[in-house]
């Protein structure tokens, strides 16, 4: 008897050690995979520039909040992600010299992050703790997971305040259905408040939350109606599985508890009276959309096989999404034979996942077009846990299976992620380089057109505003935007002028007519109008090009700049948006002044106009202008001339150079007619340590093949080649 005794307790204590050695070690697999995650999240975190939707979210978040909200209330997104935005730079103070791509992501990898424990608890809530750190792990390689927590967009906010709401979901039909002295109205209070202020906290970041709270009320309203007609007995399973509470189950027997509606109902009421300041400009933006339908007609089968192979390899499908669409529906398909063991967390989560998704196909389809894939990151969040559970099942706790199935969609996850990092296709529009090029190139004078007005908070970011450094130049800031049809309201053109166009011939209703509305509607012969005078008063058009398939269909404004200028910049930027920055320049002599006589630079130019400042401030460009005649030697300059300008400072030994900028026209002088007039405008970088004092202004023009200067026919040419433009006085820097 004693040696039984002896040998069941040794039973028992082993079975402890095992079931301390089993926690001890998941807890280690449960911190590795967080690491992981965080880690893999980190890895190229914010090494592209931000691409057009980021740069609005940095747009607004750079705006007070009183003009935030007010142009949130204009735009297609709430603001509640923009406000977080907000503090979040206000405290970190993010630029483009400075972090600027690296901060922004942040609140994105943070609520990325928060979604791996709150994956891991539903999944023991939902299933038992082995299926839920698989999922965990899953979840912390997901391209998907990774594409969103990279991005200064609104959806990983908003799938982690939706599992918030599914977790406080679980919790309290939980609760109801399990009656104990553990589960008192106090926790299914609290449980409810978290899900009012997580729902109502979502909608204010998307307004495609709402599909999601769609789902999860008829949830809701499914399991209230089976606990009154099929209340549990002792001895059955609890609404959802949970090794907590399957041995509470066990040892304390349940009661069998309908469950009144009304908790529910009043905590509808309350989301709705949160929601209810923002819901009518919510219901406006639905009925009446202020922006242009910009998403085409969608194929079934096109969604179906996009939505699949998100679930598990994301937005960077390797080769083509078709084979990952048919094993990701395998392994969903798998999960329902789960169904009787796990009924309803099986249920929960297919419902929780794509039934929004079913409603926004149906809205697309009937209403209006609204599917993208990205929206169905919000909703797929808790996948890991459906396709971990259809690879539990296909190997039947056959443990190599398992192994052999978990490794290949480890290998699956790290071929997307070598996708999303490394493929062209998934690069974001380089708008960092087209505004860097596009801000040393402008010149005074120049207009910045700007197709589709939404494009314009790309050149509002990243327009130069801070020196990196003492040796940099800045140029002169971005004036206030204006639309092209009121362009006659511009009267300094010495500054960078945004020009932002409509979408041609577009709906009236387009940013409800108001005039601050980035979208609006516009005929096209006004924009013809516009266009034609524009080109006669101003020399050179900017042409920054995105989306303009959208605004501009016909290619109607694309027609209109080949028609009054020459394309003398074409330079696409690489992206999966192709971008596009272009150059119209008028070859009309009216842009230079008439002379009678110049400076002849040997036989080939002679230069009848040059403008220069007389100061202007060190760490700033220093521009001019200067308007040639091609004589007849300038054909027998095969490699083209091109010009030097530079700064010199006399001193005791001499003049010493102090700045340089050697250039060749974009319109090179091996097309030159001679006789004919052409215009050329220059601009010197001025270092923010440049000294203050008077300096030299001189131009030197040479042969772009062999570095020989040309000689001016002026005595007074240093060195014979050096034509002395003016003085210019260097102020100190602005502060």
């Amino acid at each position: 008897m004693g040696t039984e005794s002896a040998g069941a307790q040794l039973s028992t204590n082993g079975k402890e050690r095992g079931k301390r050695s089993r926690s001890t070690r998941r807890r280690g697999l449960l911190v590795v995979g967080l690491l992981l995650g965080f880690a893999l999240r980190l890895y190229q975190l914010g090494a592209q520039s931000l691409w057009y939707d980021e740069t609005v979210s940095v747009y607004l978040a750079r705006q007070s909040i009183p003009e935030l909200i007010a142009h949130t209330a204009r735009d297609i997104h709430p603001p509640g992600y923009y406000l977080l935005l907000h503090v979040w730079q206000t405290l970190t103070q993010p630029t483009p010299i400075h972090g600027l791509e690296f901060l922004y992501t942040w609140p994105s990898l943070f609520a990325g992050m928060l979604l791996l424990p709150l994956i891991y608890a539903l999944g023991r809530k939902l299933f038992d703790p082995a299926l839920a750190l698989i999922a965990l792990w899953l979840t912390a390689v997901h391209p998907y997971h990774l594409w969103y927590s990279q991005e200064v967009r609104m959806y990983t906010v908003a799938a982690f305040l939706g599992l918030l709401c599914l977790w406080s979901v679980v919790k309290w039909t939980s609760d109801f259905r399990l009656q104990t002295a553990d589960r008192r109205p106090q926790t299914q209070f609290a449980h409810l408040a978290i899900y009012v202020i997580a729902a109502a906290a979502g909608l204010y970041t998307l307004y495609y939350f709402a599909f999601l709270l769609i789902a999860l009320n008829l949830l809701v309203m499914f399991f209230i109606f089976r606990s009154y007609h099929s209340p549990i007995s002792d001895g059955q399973r609890p609404a959802f599985h949970d090794h907590e509470i399957g041995a509470l189950h066990h040892s304390q027997s349940p009661v069998p508890s309908p469950q009144s509606p009304i908790p529910w109902l009043v905590a509808q009421l309350a989301v709705i009276v949160l929601w209810l300041p923002w819901l009518p400009i919510f219901w406006r933006q639905m009925t009446e959309p202020p922006v242009p339908p910009w998403r085409g007609d969608m194929e079934a089968l096109t969604v179906l096989r996009e939505t699949l192979a998100g679930a598990l390899v994301g937005q960077s499908p390797p080769l083509n999404d078709l084979p990952w669409a048919g094993i990701a529906l395998i392994l969903l398909l798998a999960a329902l034979p789960g169904y009787a063991k796990f009924y309803q967390p099986t249920v929960t989560l297919f419902v929780y996942t794509f039934a929004p998704m079913l409603l926004i196909y149906l809205i697309s389809i009937w209403v209006t077009p609204l599917y993208h894939i990205r929206y169905f990151f919000t909703y797929a969040a808790p996948l890991p846990l459906l396709l971990a559970l259809g690879l539990r099942t296909l190997s039947r706790g056959r443990r190599p299976l398992m192994a052999g199935g978990l490794a290949f969609m480890f290998a699956a996850s790290a071929w997307g992620l070598a996708e999303f990092w490394t493929n062209p296709l998934y690069r974001a529009d380089d708008h960092r380089a087209a505004v860097m090029d596009l801000a040393t190139a402008w010149r005074p004078g120049d207009v910045i057109l700007v197709n589709a007005g939404w494009v314009y908070p790309a050149l509002e970011i990243y327009w130069p505003q801070d020196l990196d450094s003492v040796v940099d130049s800045l140029p002169p800031s971005l004036s206030k935007r204006t639309r092209l049809l009121d362009y006659t309201k511009i009267y300094d053109w010495d500054q960078p002028t945004l020009l932002t166009t409509g979408s041609v011939d577009g709906s009236p209703s387009l940013g409800w007519g108001l005039a601050e509305s980035d979208f609006y509607a516009m005929k096209i012969d006004e924009a013809q109008t516009a266009l034609t005078d524009l080109s006669q008063s101003r020399p050179r058009v900017w042409h920054y090009r995105l989306y303009d398939t959208v605004s501009d269909p016909g290619g109607d404004l694309r027609t209109m700049l080949e028609k009054r200028g020459d394309l003398l910049w074409d330079q696409p930027y690489p992206g999966r948006d192709y971008l596009r920055l272009q150059l119209y320049e008028s070859a009309e002599e009216r842009f230079c002044p008439h002379a009678s006589a110049g400076i002849d630079f040997g036989d080939a130019l002679r230069l009848f106009h040059a403008d220069a400042p007389t100061t202007t401030p060190a760490g700033s460009y220093l521009y001019t202008t200067l308007c040639w005649q091609a004589l007849e030697g300038v054909a027998a300059s095969p490699d083209g001339l091109r010009t030097s300008l530079r700064l010199y400072r006399a001193g005791p030994d001499g003049e010493t150079m102090l700045a340089q900028a050697d250039t060749g026209p974009l319109r090179p002088t091996t097309t030159w007619t001679p006789g004919h007039v052409y215009r050329e405008p220059l601009a010197l970088p001025i270092s923010a340590a440049m000294p203050p004092g008077t300096y030299n202004l001189a131009l030197i023009v040479y042969n772009g093949g062999n570095g020989e200067p040309l000689p001016p026919d002026d005595p007074a040419a240093v060195d014979g080649q050096r034509w002395q433009l003016g003085t210019v006085k260097v102020e100190p820097p602005s502060p």
